[in-house]
């Protein structure tokens, strides 16, 4: 069971302003940060704020019914570093999302991404709309894509590959894009192999499959059990770093894997540094191959 919230806080310049929710899909976390601007009116800005809020949180991302307990805990902080008058922004975003551990109050990070090329349009006071099969404003867009890599990756943590329907609709609005000028949606943007289009495209390749149920197991068979049997659980783990490895042996340059292990490094660290010699071994053997950018934090499951 997803730990119950009742309220969001969205920070508006450093004020706290709880809104009630509906029974929708996400518990969405909105941040703003226009520190960089220099105006002396900022009201744009906390209207952004607000609408993305109602965006992500006011609407049904999925068919199926979700109980107020089960939402998905996530957080969009964007830092706008160039703005135009009166509707351009340009910046970056950070997000990530959690799922509870079974039994716990522990969370578990899915996902944890910058997205340094964001820029988009938008006029205060206006909602901002989405259409799934066409494209709508690059603001719209990067909400949706990113709610749904999200929710995607949420759905394979608790069913075998269960994730995918919700992961084809993100690389649906990648296709979309396709003939927009804002970056991050080609396959040649920069950064090389590390954007939104590449993203999907990895989470939505058939021949990735192993890797969604790598996540199935690291999270319900692995994590989920640790509170009744916590030598099971790590056992869990093990075999779903040893399913990334078939998987980093098809494509040694995935962003959906580096995007995992920037997400888990700092827990399977904490789940391995206890575990037995053996098992302790073959995780970092494991980890060195195929998170190579990691390696000096692998080291220190290790030690003592």
């Amino acid at each position: 069971m997803k730990k119950v919230i009742i309220y969001i806080l969205v920070f508006v310049s450093n004020m706290c302003i709880p809104y009630a929710l509906q029974s929708q899909d996400l518990n969405a976390r909105v941040t703003v940060n226009a520190d960089q601007i220099q105006l002396s009116d900022k009201s744009v800005f906390k209207e952004l704020e607000r609408s993305i809020f109602e965006f992500l949180n006011n609407r049904k991302w999925t068919t199926d019914k979700v109980n107020n307990d089960e939402r998905l805990n996530c957080t969009f902080v964007f830092i706008i570093e160039q703005f135009t008058a009166p509707d351009y922004f340009k910046g970056s975003l950070q997000i990530q999302s959690t799922r509870p551990a079974y039994a716990s109050s522990y969370n578990s990070v899915l996902l944890n991404l910058k997205d340094d090329k964001i820029e988009f349009k938008y006029n205060s006071f206006q909602a901002i709309e989405y259409n799934e099969n066409s494209f709508t404003n690059n603001l719209s867009s990067i909400l949706s894509y990113y709610t749904f890599i999200m929710l995607g990756l949420d759905y394979d943590s608790f069913g075998d590959n269960a994730g995918l329907s919700l992961l084809l609709r993100a690389q649906s609005i990648v296709s979309t894009a396709q003939s927009i000028s804002e970056i991050g949606w080609q396959a040649f943007d920069l950064p090389a192999n590390r954007n939104k289009y590449w993203l999907a495209d990895n989470l939505t390749n058939s021949r990735f499959k192993e890797f969604h149920t790598a996540i199935y197991n690291y999270h319900r068979k692995g994590v989920d059990q640790m509170s009744k049997d916590l030598n099971a659980g790590r056992k869990e783990v093990l075999t779903s770093l040893e399913q990334m490895e078939k998987v980093f042996r098809l494509s040694n340059n995935l962003y959906m894997m580096s995007a995992f292990f920037q997400a888990k490094a700092d827990e399977i660290i904490l789940i391995f540094k206890d575990a037995e010699p053996q098992d302790k071994n073959k995780a970092v053997e494991i980890l060195n191959k195929i998170s190579v950018q990691n390696q000096n934090k692998w080291q220190t499951i290790l030690q003592k």
